[in-house]
């Protein structure tokens, strides 16, 4: 396994994730024939294809997307800097390590960059597909105090509220437009800083409709203990049929509180806890053994081999039977 680098920026300017990707291998590329704006950095074909391409207003924001996959599996390390980050992954392969956790297509995803060390393995072959918007510090109050004055957000609450949300279409169509976008010039310029004036009231908005009652909720040792115990069950029996009603038993809790806290603590609901460990066991034995796709359906706990499929796809940006062609 590699060591690589999938994004990095600061908002000191362009010299330090120059310097990061030209040490991981990457070859930059002034232009390209879809972008004329912004930076290109290609992956060179001994190591794997695509490119990751970034647009970067000093001192407010960046635009980034990620195409490319490698022919390994790397470890992509990147430490902590000033900046918050939203994301959608179209494509990935791989986990997050600290906490550990499989990184899902098809949803939303928040990173704050101050006080995260975002460490991963990506997988080989697999492409990994994103577009991200990083904003700045200061950015964003700056936004703020212009367009309504004194008017006071926690913006890091506001971001972390939308973290692995699957129900934001406003701002996936959004990050799609910029996915698409080719245009060039000042009307480029003008429509990147558009679509993140946009995004900043998406989120202010999401909010605004979103109940708040389980931020900040005290757990105790005790209750910690008890979801951690569960984790443990789910991740040895997660391809069996798990119901509420035997983890709460587990857990000693009545539902409301399992439900709640459950999600306090892992940041999704039990149902896709479940869906991304049998989805991380399926790509496993995709790419490391021949058996059929219903039985690696059968084998992670879906006795419907369609419906096995659909999650997968969703969760990856490519079929089963993709998957398995790529990663050999």
């Amino acid at each position: 396994m590699k060591k690589g680098l999938m994004c990095m920026s600061t908002s000191n300017g362009t010299n330090l994730y120059q310097k990061l990707f030209q040490e991981s291998g990457f070859i930059e590329k002034r232009t390209h024939e879809n972008r004329q704006l912004g930076e290109y950095y290609y992956v060179p074909k001994e190591s794997g294809g695509g490119y990751f391409w970034i647009y970067s207003l000093a001192d407010q924001y960046a635009i980034k997307i990620h195409n490319f996959y490698f022919h390994d599996d790397i470890v992509a390390d990147f430490p902590g800097h000033e900046g918050l980050s939203i994301c959608y992954y179209y494509s990935v392969s791989g986990e997050e390590l600290d906490p550990y956790r499989r990184i899902p297509a098809g949803q939303v995803r928040f990173l704050n960059y101050i006080d995260y060390h975002f460490k991963a393995i990506i997988h080989k072959k697999i492409p990994i597909q994103t577009v991200e918007i990083e904003l700045y510090s200061g950015y964003y109050e700056k936004f703020i105090s212009e367009k309504f004055g004194d008017v006071e957000f926690d913006f890091d609450r506001l971001f972390r509220n939308i973290d692995w949300c699957t129900d934001f279409p406003e701002m996936e169509k959004l990050l799609s437009r910029i996915w698409n976008y080719k245009g060039d010039g000042i009307a480029a310029k003008l429509f990147y800083d558009s679509m993140v004036s946009q995004a900043i009231s998406l989120i202010i908005e999401y909010n605004s409709h979103k109940t708040d009652s389980a931020h900040g909720i005290y757990i105790s040792e005790e209750d910690r203990r008890a979801i951690d115990t569960v984790n443990k069950y789910l991740n040895d029996h997660f391809s069996g049929d798990v119901s509420t009603d035997k983890l709460c038993r587990i857990a000693c809790f009545g539902k409301t509180k399992f439900k709640t806290l459950f999600k306090e603590i892992n940041h999704c609901t039990v149902t896709e806890y479940v869906t991304e460990k049998r989805l991380s066991q399926a790509e496993s034995l995709l790419s490391s053994t021949n058996l059929t796709i219903e039985q690696v359906a059968t084998a992670v706990g879906y006795s419907n081999p369609s419906r096995f499929a659909a999650l997968f796809k969703k969760n990856t940006g490519i079929f089963p039977s993709d998957y398995r062609k790529m990663s050999k």
